[in-house]
């Protein structure tokens, strides 16, 4: 009874805005942690590496004559998940040839996911409280922080689709069909494979809803 007692006590207290808010400040939080050894930790990973690596010879501008995957066609290798590689590139250059630039995109990926995850919780008519507590856990969770601090852009996947799950929720239950809702669900898990692999992870979970 007094767990009971506590959670409607935080129930009352912890509103909806005030949970976004929260929220809101834990990111910022966690951002500042980041980016203040943004370019010292990790010092390389073999993973960001590989990521620039796609990229780079996917855009123009690049010897297509050297890189660490080579495939059997006497070629770069190009993945299926070939847009978090783009942008890693991208970011890459645009920050003049800093790692930094990779991860500070995968930093906003990582926000961005758990983001995701507190409005599909929400939109399932979780507490305002749990669905706060869940997504912070997940942003701040060592696995997933080592991910995205070494530019892998599983968070951005995960907002994807993460996303579509909140679609599918969210529409069907606004609408008597959702076809429309379903179609920004299948866009964002068309996208979340695009971005990397570890999309399939949450494949299930889509499934499922």
């Amino acid at each position: 009874m007094t767990a009971i007692s506590a959670g409607h006590r935080l129930d009352r207290a912890i509103t909806p805005s005030r949970a976004a808010w929260a929220w809101l400040a834990i990111a910022c939080l966690a951002s500042l942690a980041a980016l203040s050894t943004l370019r010292i930790s990790p010092v390389a990973w073999q993973d960001e590496v590989q990521i620039l690596d796609y990229g780079r010879t996917l855009l123009p501008g690049s010897d297509p004559n050297c890189s660490m995957s080579w495939a059997d066609e006497d070629r770069p290798g190009v993945g299926v998940s070939y847009l978090s590689c783009v942008a890693s590139e991208i970011a890459f250059r645009l920050a003049g040839s800093d790692i930094a630039g990779p991860r500070l995109l995968t930093l906003v990926g990582a926000i961005a996911a758990s983001g995701a995850l507190m409005a599909y919780l929400r939109a399932m008519s979780m507490a305002p409280w749990i669905a706060l507590a869940v997504s912070t856990m997940f942003l701040c969770d060592p696995m997933f922080a080592q991910s995205y601090r070494g530019a892998r852009f599983d968070g951005w996947c995960m907002a994807a689709m993460l996303g579509a799950c909140w679609a599918i929720r969210s529409g069907t239950r606004a609408t008597p069909t959702g076809l429309g809702w379903l179609a920004v669900a299948g866009t964002l898990v068309a996208i979340g494979g695009l971005i990397w692999v570890s999309a399939i992870i949450l494949v299930p979970l889509v499934a499922l809803e």
